[in-house]
């Protein structure tokens, strides 16, 4: 069944994984989260350094409302849907509606990250490495706003982005290589996106989170 969004969209058509909380993902995503801090001790608060906090840490990690999320994803890059369909699963496990805006293959990410910050979210979350190159502009661009990238990270770290990384899904982009299908699973994937958005929500921003 497909859900409806109360967010307007940002124009572009939608990216849909399988799965059944996937399916319900079109146009434009909003998660609702508060947490009391289980990362801090682990992530600390220094910007821009790798952490690898304690397994299983950001689950407790309890949604409430009030908190907003948009998620970007590239329809380039292999490992989109998978880490779509973990954000989607994460979100449903805690009864939470997830919608995704997928940007086709000939562009549109730098226009979706405009708006997104006209939007202001909590936080903008962008999927894979395909995205890395705007979601570094963006961050200077807006520097108030926070950002998260799942299973990639920036070659120069800044200050309002928390990137989660972990073995075969940890470039940068300078390296040219293609993503690692297999290294993306669901279940790391949507470790990814739970321990990322905990992190954010902590205050533990502009760090790497490595769920090695």
């Amino acid at each position: 069944m497909t859900s409806q969004s109360n967010r307007r969209s940002l124009g572009r058509r939608p990216v849909v994984a399988a799965g059944t909380a996937v399916a319900a993902a079109v146009a434009l995503a909003v998660v609702s989260c508060s947490a009391s801090g289980p990362l801090a001790d682990a992530v600390g608060t220094a910007p821009q350094r790798t952490i690898a906090p304690v397994p299983g840490s950001w689950d407790d990690v309890e949604p409430d409302a009030g908190y907003s999320a948009v998620l970007i994803a590239a329809e380039s890059d292999p490992t989109a849907e998978v880490l779509i369909g973990a954000a989607a699963e994460w979100a449903a496990s805690r009864g939470l509606r997830l919608e995704v805006l997928g940007i086709p293959d000939d562009g549109g990410l730098d226009a979706a990250l405009a708006e997104a910050a006209e939007v202001r979210p909590d936080v903008v979350i962008g999927a894979g490495i395909d995205v890395v190159e705007e979601f570094a502009q963006a961050t200077a661009e807006h520097p108030d706003q926070q950002y998260l990238v799942l299973g990639a990270q920036l070659p120069d770290p800044t200050g309002n982005l928390t990137a989660v990384v972990w073995d075969g899904a940890d470039s940068d982009g300078r390296d040219g290589g293609e993503p690692s299908t297999a290294a993306v699973t669901p279940i790391r994937a949507e470790d990814a996106a739970a321990a990322g958005i905990a992190a954010v929500i902590d205050g533990n921003t502009g760090v790497v989170v490595s769920i090695d």
